[in-house]
């Protein structure tokens, strides 16, 4: 009596389950792309969903970002007045970063959720991808930044010999930064001064964090001991706006990774030295 058949029948039956179940469990193309759409269907039905609440400083308004059946809008709001309007001409920044982009985006799917202000609230700043935009409020022409990379300032192409000077708010002084220290030089450029003499290549002062005080007479930087920069690499095999894919990478800090390390200082022109008492309480105000 041959014993083994019942057993025979059960593993062939298992695999059978098994092999079904694993067909089954890879999903087909439609089953995919119900997944990929399943974030859009659900954006493209709520209604009026208010983001984070961004106060600006100095004034009693704040703005936020409004979602409703999948049209964006940046709104403004007073808290006295009650008063809610637009933050700024969506049709004219979509243009304009459009322009200097190359890409088409539209007024309201605008590509960034969030922003904040710069050049005394007369521009707004904001990511899209890997590159930093700047657009001008006031004749909405978009021009691309450099990028703080990371968590700190170094990005790879930091203090690049190509960046433009800052000049000072009175239009007397320019600067950059000079086998990594600081430096300032007249309009003219017949007079180069050194603001600081410790920076190095592991202890470099960053173009991206210079600052002029509103009266000329001081600028700040922050002096940055860079840290480990970890990258990762993705790859879109399908782009909805071309046939080949895309290719970008982030940096992501893992834990024990070292990060940077950053110090502000601040320095006086006319005495073309830095202070460091104030340097200390700008330090625990940071």
């Amino acid at each position: 009596m041959n014993h083994s058949l019942p057993s025979r029948v059960v593993k062939l039956s298992v695999t059978l389950i098994l092999l079904s179940a694993s067909i089954y469990a890879q999903g087909t193309k439609a089953d995919y792309e119900r997944a990929q759409n399943l974030r859009k269907q659900f954006e493209g039905a709520v209604v009026n969903i208010t983001g984070r609440a961004t106060w600006i400083e100095g004034t009693h308004t704040f703005w936020y970002r409004r979602s409703s059946r999948g049209v964006n809008e940046f709104m403004l709001f007073n808290a006295e007045t009650m008063a809610k309007t637009r933050i700024f001409d969506h049709d004219k920044l979509a243009a304009g970063l459009s322009s200097a982009a190359g890409e088409n985006y539209k007024p309201l799917e605008l590509p960034f959720v969030t922003f904040t202000f710069v050049l005394n609230a007369n521009a707004i700043q904001f990511v899209v991808g890997d590159n930093t935009w700047r657009c001008d409020l006031g004749n909405y022409v978009c021009t691309r930044v450099e990028r703080r990379g990371g968590p700190g300032f170094v990005s790879g192409q930091q203090n690049r010999p190509t960046d433009q000077p800052k000049s000072s708010p009175d239009g007397k002084w320019e600067a950059y930064i000079k086998n990594y220290n600081l430096f300032i030089r007249s309009k003219d450029k017949k007079e180069e001064v050194p603001l600081s003499w410790d920076g190095s290549e592991n202890n470099f002062y960053a173009f991206g964090s210079i600052a002029w005080s509103p009266d000329s007479k001081s600028i700040a930087a922050y002096r940055v001991r860079p840290g480990y920069h970890r990258k990762i690499q993705y790859i879109q095999s399908s782009p909805t706006d071309q046939l080949q894919p895309k290719y970008s990478t982030i940096e992501y800090a893992k834990p024990g990774d070292t990060l940077d390390i950053e110090q502000p200082v601040l320095f006086q022109l006319a005495t073309r030295r830095s202070d460091r008492r104030r340097q200390q309480s700008l330090s625990k105000r940071l």
